[in-house]
Protein backbone atom coordinates (compact mmCIF):
# COMPACT_ATOMS: atom_id res chain seq x y z
CA UNK A 1 0.00 0.00 0.00
CA UNK A 2 1.15 3.32 -0.94
CA UNK A 3 0.83 6.64 1.12
CA UNK A 4 0.04 9.45 -0.62
CA UNK A 5 2.86 12.16 0.24
CA UNK A 6 0.70 15.79 1.28
CA UNK A 7 2.76 19.05 0.85
CA UNK A 8 2.84 21.28 3.97
CA UNK A 9 1.27 23.69 2.46
CA UNK A 10 -1.94 20.95 1.43
CA UNK A 11 -1.95 20.09 5.25
CA UNK A 12 -2.00 23.82 5.84
CA UNK A 13 -5.42 24.33 3.35
CA UNK A 14 -6.84 21.23 4.44
CA UNK A 15 -6.71 22.08 8.42
CA UNK A 16 -7.58 25.67 7.39
CA UNK A 17 -10.99 24.49 5.83
CA UNK A 18 -11.47 22.26 8.74
CA UNK A 19 -11.33 25.50 11.02
CA UNK A 20 -13.58 27.53 8.73
CA UNK A 21 -16.39 24.93 8.97
CA UNK A 22 -16.34 24.61 11.93
CA UNK A 23 -16.34 28.13 12.70
CA UNK A 24 -18.33 29.03 9.86
CA UNK A 25 -22.27 28.76 11.62
CA UNK A 26 -20.83 31.55 14.30
CA UNK A 27 -19.55 34.45 12.03
CA UNK A 28 -19.54 35.47 8.13
CA UNK A 29 -16.62 35.30 6.23
CA UNK A 30 -14.09 37.69 6.99
CA UNK A 31 -16.52 39.60 9.82
CA UNK A 32 -14.84 39.98 13.21
CA UNK A 33 -11.44 39.16 11.77
CA UNK A 34 -8.00 40.58 13.39
CA UNK A 35 -3.91 40.54 12.79
CA UNK A 36 -2.45 38.25 14.70
CA UNK A 37 0.17 40.80 14.88
CA UNK A 38 2.46 38.94 12.99
CA UNK A 39 2.08 38.61 9.41
CA UNK A 40 3.49 35.05 8.92
CA UNK A 41 1.53 33.87 11.28
CA UNK A 42 -1.74 35.78 9.35
CA UNK A 43 -0.79 34.07 6.41
CA UNK A 44 -1.59 30.80 8.01
CA UNK A 45 -4.89 31.37 9.90
CA UNK A 46 -8.22 31.03 8.18
CA UNK A 47 -9.11 34.10 7.19
CA UNK A 48 -6.08 35.67 7.71
CA UNK A 49 -6.19 36.56 11.39
CA UNK A 50 -8.61 35.57 14.64
CA UNK A 51 -11.88 35.23 14.56
CA UNK A 52 -13.24 37.45 17.62
CA UNK A 53 -14.21 35.80 20.06
CA UNK A 54 -11.73 33.02 19.85
CA UNK A 55 -9.63 31.19 22.82
CA UNK A 56 -6.45 30.93 22.15
CA UNK A 57 -3.53 28.82 23.35
CA UNK A 58 -0.10 29.76 23.03
CA UNK A 59 1.67 26.44 23.91
CA UNK A 60 5.13 26.77 24.97
CA UNK A 61 7.55 23.78 26.11
CA UNK A 62 10.81 26.06 27.58
CA UNK A 63 10.99 29.74 28.39
CA UNK A 64 11.76 32.36 25.77
CA UNK A 65 9.76 30.24 22.95
CA UNK A 66 8.10 33.75 22.34
CA UNK A 67 4.80 32.37 23.16
CA UNK A 68 4.17 34.92 25.99
CA UNK A 69 5.04 38.27 23.38
CA UNK A 70 2.72 36.19 20.55
CA UNK A 71 0.23 36.41 23.08
CA UNK A 72 0.83 39.70 24.14
CA UNK A 73 1.26 41.29 20.57
CA UNK A 74 -1.98 39.74 19.14
CA UNK A 75 -4.03 40.59 22.60
CA UNK A 76 -2.73 44.26 21.22
CA UNK A 77 -4.31 43.85 18.21
CA UNK A 78 -7.66 42.85 19.74
CA UNK A 79 -7.72 46.11 21.99
CA UNK A 80 -6.61 48.15 19.19
CA UNK A 81 -10.53 48.47 18.10
CA UNK A 82 -11.35 49.42 21.90
CA UNK A 83 -11.72 47.79 24.95
CA UNK A 84 -9.54 46.76 28.16
CA UNK A 85 -6.57 44.39 27.92
CA UNK A 86 -7.20 42.56 31.45
CA UNK A 87 -4.04 40.43 32.53
CA UNK A 88 -4.34 38.19 35.18
CA UNK A 89 -0.50 37.93 36.86
CA UNK A 90 -1.06 36.05 40.06
CA UNK A 91 3.04 34.70 39.72
CA UNK A 92 3.62 38.53 39.02
CA UNK A 93 5.53 38.52 36.17
CA UNK A 94 4.36 40.53 33.78
CA UNK A 95 6.17 43.14 32.84
CA UNK A 96 4.51 46.45 31.93
CA UNK A 97 7.34 48.54 30.42
CA UNK A 98 8.10 45.41 27.96
CA UNK A 99 4.20 45.67 27.19
CA UNK A 100 3.84 49.32 26.61
CA UNK A 101 7.19 48.38 24.36
CA UNK A 102 5.26 46.14 22.23
CA UNK A 103 2.70 48.39 21.96
CA UNK A 104 0.14 47.62 24.50
CA UNK A 105 -1.68 50.66 25.83
CA UNK A 106 -1.19 50.59 29.67
CA UNK A 107 -4.02 53.22 30.13
CA UNK A 108 -6.03 50.48 29.47
CA UNK A 109 -5.13 47.26 30.58
CA UNK A 110 -6.29 46.19 34.06
CA UNK A 111 -3.30 43.92 35.72
CA UNK A 112 -5.14 41.31 38.36
CA UNK A 113 -2.97 39.58 41.20
CA UNK A 114 -5.29 36.99 42.56
CA UNK A 115 -3.28 34.89 45.30
CA UNK A 116 -5.29 31.66 45.11
CA UNK A 117 -5.78 29.79 41.54
CA UNK A 118 -9.58 29.75 42.46
CA UNK A 119 -9.36 33.45 42.65
CA UNK A 120 -7.91 33.94 39.27
CA UNK A 121 -10.15 31.68 37.71
CA UNK A 122 -13.23 32.84 39.01
CA UNK A 123 -11.91 36.96 37.85
CA UNK A 124 -10.96 35.87 34.64
CA UNK A 125 -14.60 34.54 34.25
CA UNK A 126 -15.66 37.91 35.45
CA UNK A 127 -13.91 39.96 32.70
CA UNK A 128 -14.69 37.48 29.62
CA UNK A 129 -18.13 38.22 30.62
CA UNK A 130 -17.76 42.48 30.86
CA UNK A 131 -18.45 43.64 27.29
CA UNK A 132 -15.64 46.42 28.04
CA UNK A 133 -12.97 43.71 27.65
CA UNK A 134 -11.22 43.17 24.49
CA UNK A 135 -9.19 40.65 25.76
CA UNK A 136 -7.83 38.68 28.80
CA UNK A 137 -4.64 37.24 29.56
CA UNK A 138 -3.73 34.65 31.90
CA UNK A 139 -0.54 32.42 32.46
CA UNK A 140 -1.54 29.18 33.78
CA UNK A 141 1.75 27.30 34.66
CA UNK A 142 0.22 23.90 34.40
CA UNK A 143 -2.90 23.92 36.36
CA UNK A 144 -5.09 23.68 33.51
CA UNK A 145 -5.91 20.29 32.24
CA UNK A 146 -3.48 18.40 30.16
CA UNK A 147 -1.00 20.40 32.73
CA UNK A 148 0.92 21.41 30.08
CA UNK A 149 2.80 25.03 30.67
CA UNK A 150 0.68 27.98 28.16
CA UNK A 151 -0.16 31.17 27.63
CA UNK A 152 -4.44 31.78 26.76
CA UNK A 153 -5.88 34.73 25.24
CA UNK A 154 -8.77 33.95 25.94
CA UNK A 155 -12.33 35.42 24.71
CA UNK A 156 -16.09 36.31 26.20
CA UNK A 157 -19.51 35.17 24.82
CA UNK A 158 -19.47 39.16 23.35
CA UNK A 159 -17.45 38.28 20.63
CA UNK A 160 -14.44 40.00 22.00
CA UNK A 161 -10.86 37.93 21.52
Amino acid sequence: MTIPLISSAETIAELRDRIRRLEGARQKRGEGVFSSGCASLDRLLPEAGFASGSLVEWLAEVAGSGAETLALVAAREAAAQGGVLVVMDRQEEFYPPAAAALGIDLERTLVVRAVRFEDEMWALDQALRCPGVAAALVWLFGQWPGSRPFVAAASHHAGHF
